[in-house]
C-alpha cells in the first residue's frame, strides 16, 4: 500500500467505562418527538445506571468524514418525554463494532465523467484497497452478546441510509451482515486493540 493519511476516532476511557457499567436488561429509548430516525438513545440500564448514545462525525480529509458512536453518562429523568423503543435482555457481553472506510482513486470508467473520480468504500481493514490514499476508522455500533449461545441478541449501529441516525437489528441474518464489515472487538479488549492498531499503522508507514 502506499503512503496514505490515515485517521482513527476511538471511544476514550471514560466511553468505555461507560459501557462496562451497563447490565441486561436494557431499556433503550428515544426522544418521544421523533417519528422518523434518531441521532441520540438512552439506554437504561438494570442497576440504575443510564447512558446518551449520539452520532458524531469527523473529518479524514476534506469532504470525508467518518461517523462515530459516541457515549456519555446521563440520568434517565433527564429525558422526561422519551418513550421505549428496544429491551434488551439475555445478553452477557458487549462488543464494540469499528470498521474502516476508505477512499481510492477510480478505475477508467468506474465512476461517470462530470463526477469527482473517487471512489469511497469501508470493510475490514484486510479489505482496504492497495489503492487507498486516506483511510478512517471509527467506532460505528455496539453488539450484545448471549454468551451461552454464542451470539448477538442484537446490535445498534449507525444508520447505512442516514449515518447521522441509529438502527437496531435484531435479526441474526442482519446482524452477520454487519460483522462481515466490521472488526467486532469485545468491551475489555478495546484497549489492546487500540494498541495493535497503531503497531499496524507504524508498518505502514501512514501519515
Amino acid at each position: 500500500m502506499a503512503m496514505v493519511i490515515f485517521a482513527a476516532f476511538l471511544p476514550s476511557h471514560n466511553e468505555l467505562f461507560c459501557l462496562r457499567r451497563l447490565y441486561a436488561p436494557i431499556r433503550v429509548f428515544q426522544p418521544s418527538c421523533l417519528t422518523v430516525g434518531t441521532n441520540e438513545l438512552l439506554l437504561a440500564s438494570a442497576n440504575d445506571y443510564s447512558i446518551r448514545l449520539s452520532v458524531d462525525y469527523n473529518d479524514v480529509i476534506f469532504k470525508f468524514e467518518c461517523f462515530s458512536l459516541k457515549t456519555e453518562s446521563t440520568l434517565l429523568s433527564s429525558w422526561p418525554s422519551a418513550s421505549v423503543i428496544a429491551i434488551l435482555d439475555g445478553w452477557h457481553i458487549i462488543t464494540c463494532l469499528f470498521r474502516f472506510e476508505w477512499e481510492r482513486e477510480a478505475l477508467n470508467g468506474e465512476v461517470p465523467i462530470n463526477l469527482k473520480q473517487i471512489v469511497r468504500q469501508r470493510g475490514i481493514r484486510n479489505n482496504i484497497s492497495n489503492a487507498a490514499t486516506a483511510v478512517g476508522v471509527s467506532m460505528v455500533g455496539l453488539e450484545f452478546w448471549d454468551v451461552e449461545k454464542g451470539m448477538p441478541i442484537a446490535s445498534i449501529i449507525s444508520n447505512d441510509d442516514d449515518p447521522a441516525t441509529f438502527r437496531i437489528y435484531r435479526e441474526s441474518c442482519e446482524i452477520k451482515a454487519l460483522n462481515n464489515e466490521c472488526e467486532c472487538v469485545k468491551l475489555d479488549e478495546v484497549a489492546q486493540w487500540s494498541e495493535n492498531l497503531k503497531d499496524w499503522l507504524k508498518l505502514l508507514g501512514t501519515n
